[in-house]
């Protein structure tokens, strides 16, 4: 098991925790366990679908949701990255980023944050970064920066 101490997580949403037919496996049991105003997305969707979806597919309402219309720059920008951060009262680099795509990680990177794959996207900004198929097995709880992540394997 891999731990990882934040301040925050921040994720993107599809791809990372929603396909088109609900819940990547595992997500919305994790999410729940993240301490409470220590979440939030970042995501080039529209802000009341992002809202809408996570609602749809059961997760907690994220006090933090970065999406296209409230940055400037959109992934594969540092800037929805570095904007979340921020909202949830921090820096990207004491963030744990979940990602799914490779313009998401591009920007995650840049951001600063530590990142996380999920899924099986492959490209040279992937390499070497850690990755999770999908969210079962992974936890959260508090921890002494904020958020400690456990991560299976």
């Amino acid at each position: 098991m891999t731990t990882l101490d934040c301040h925050a997580v921040i994720c993107d949403m599809e791809g990372t925790l929603l396909t088109f037919t609900g819940a990547i496996p595992g997500a919305v049991d994790a999410i729940a366990t993240i301490p409470a105003g220590r979440w939030g997305i970042a995501t080039t969707a529209p802000h009341a679908a992002t809202r809408r979806r996570v609602a749809e597919a059961g997760f907690p309402e994220p006090p933090v949701v970065v999406a296209s219309e409230d940055v400037i720059n959109t992934k594969p920008d540092p800037e929805p990255y570095e904007t979340a951060a921020d909202q949830l009262g921090t820096r990207a680099e004491e963030c744990v980023v979940f990602e799914d795509s490779v313009v998401g990680v591009t920007a995650a990177v840049a951001s600063g944050a530590t990142v996380v794959i999920v899924g099986g996207v492959d490209a040279p900004v992937t390499r070497g970064l850690r990755r999770i198929p999908d969210f079962t097995g992974v936890t959260f709880e508090p921890g002494p920066s904020g958020v400690r992540v456990h991560l299976p394997g």
